[in-house]
């Protein structure tokens, strides 16, 4: 993450953003909430990563390791469904995919203000438990 100053994360934010901007551009109502769960996990990502690279190689940072693995994997996740969804594709297959962008959107990305707390506010009750469990 800290190549560079956190460049590649700045892309790979972007990118998710723009996928945001087309499922809110489509104006499908078949997307429900899509659009808003998925910028919300977007921008959990940003803020987690963005604290993450403050702290540079500290035991708080060490602490929000895996949970960050997992709030950068959730929004890609979710936003591969509506990016298939939105080119022409049979009918079909683009009902099929726009479900699944909304169950991910909708279920799983809101997982990501968790993850963030989890990154930020963790390293503490790691901690804590690294020394109970040393004993």
């Amino acid at each position: 993450m800290p190549l560079e100053g956190g460049k590649t994360i700045d892309l790979y934010i972007d990118e998710l953003r723009r996928t945001v901007k087309l499922v809110q551009s489509s104006n499908a109502p078949e997307f429900g909430e899509t659009a808003t769960r998925l910028g919300e996990a977007v921008d959990s990502l940003e803020r987690a990563t963005r604290w993450l690279l403050a702290q540079k190689a500290s035991d708080a940072a060490l602490a929000g390791a895996t949970p960050i693995c997992d709030c950068l994997a959730i929004p890609l996740v979710a936003a591969c469904w509506p990016k298939r969804r939105l080119p022409r594709l049979a009918p079909v297959t683009a009902i099929g995919r726009t479900v699944l962008a909304r169950f991910f959107a909708e279920n799983i990305a809101v997982q990501a203000g968790s993850l963030e707390r989890s990154v930020t506010e963790g390293a503490g009750s790691i901690a804590g438990a690294q020394a109970v469990l040393a004993e």
